[in-house]
């Protein structure tokens, strides 16, 4: 997952999975959709968000790409087949404001958030059993 920064300020990010399905015309710092998040902005570890990271990255003093692995929360994704996307959670770095392109990004479109999936096809050869003929 890469997300672009567009202020300045260093900062570490951990990456949650969202538990609750919410809407992005409904949400708010309190609300998910019609009920009300756990914790207001979705902070509630284990309720609205996991509670183990699926990635973790950082991003420099300037404005630049935070990339972070979140291929576990990915494959667990396809196999409950909940997808809610991640609350990114502050670790470390300064405590100033730090903004974000967005997906409505028309300032310059190549700046929106990105998720790339890489997957394999890869068939496995079929199991053989072989044996030795009985003496005679």
């Amino acid at each position: 997952m890469s997300l672009y920064q567009t202020s300045h300020y260093n900062y570490r990010y951990s990456a949650h999975r969202l538990l609750k399905d919410w809407r992005e015309n409904l949400v708010t710092w309190d609300k998910y959709a019609t009920a009300h998040w756990s914790s207001p902005g979705a902070s509630g570890i284990g309720s609205d968000i996991s509670q183990l990271a699926d990635g973790e990255g950082a991003v420099a003093w300037a404005p630049g790409w935070l990339n972070i692995n979140v291929t576990n929360g990915v494959q667990l994704m396809s196999t409950n087949g909940n997808n809610f996307g991640w609350r990114l959670v502050g670790i470390s770095g300064n405590g100033n404001i730090k903004q974000f392109a967005s997906s409505e990004s028309v300032t310059n479109p190549t700046l929106r958030p990105t998720l790339d999936i890489h997957y394999s096809t890869t068939t496995l050869p079929p199991a053989v059993s072989l044996s030795a003929p009985a003496e005679q």
